[in-house]
């Protein structure tokens, strides 16, 4: 995962449902590190392109890991920075950033079926309202695109997440 702009340039580790907190305390060779790992969510399969894909990444102080996606807190930043790319073996996907937004801190995929036409729409209604995030309302995102949620820890706030959402492009 790459985000231009930023220090974000690391491998996405796939967490497991037996252990779905492993990445957080551990680097992508599956050793003990403070700063764990950028890891999609153990209920997550990118294979099959789920509606929401969720990323998770620690907010270090040194700067390291999902750091950087405080920067899209910036509207200068955001409008200028509108691309994350994954790097995959056979394809490389281009996704484009719709938000950034603090947001609380409840279970996505416990809090929605993003599989449902209703409850997809829910959470980007959410999004677009929010009041303390920057938001393009001219990317089209619909279930065909897809999200992908970047989440990463807002310090001083236990109770918030602060996340980057993109749709791929087509």
């Amino acid at each position: 995962l790459t985000i231009p702009g930023t220090e974000i340039d690391y491998p996405v580790m796939q967490a497991v449902p037996e252990s779905s907190d492993f990445y957080l305390t551990h680097n992508y060779d599956g050793q003990e590190d403070i700063n764990g790992s950028i890891f999609l969510d153990s209920r997550n399969d990118y294979e099959q392109q789920d509606d929401n894909l969720i990323i998770y990444g620690h907010n270090m102080k040194n700067g390291s890991m999902f750091a950087d996606l405080h920067k899209y807190e910036d509207k200068a930043f955001f409008d200028a920075n509108p691309y994350v790319y994954i790097y995959m073996p056979e394809k490389t996907l281009k996704y484009h950033v719709f938000s950034a937004t603090p947001f609380d801190d409840r279970y996505l995929l416990g809090s929605y079926n993003f599989s449902a036409q209703t409850e997809f729409e829910e959470y980007l209604d959410e999004l677009r309202s929010s009041i303390n995030g920057n938001v393009n309302m001219d990317v089209n995102v619909s279930q065909q695109t897809g999200i992908m949620t970047l989440s990463t820890c807002i310090a001083d706030s236990a109770n918030e997440r602060f996340l980057v959402n993109a749709t791929l492009e087509q």
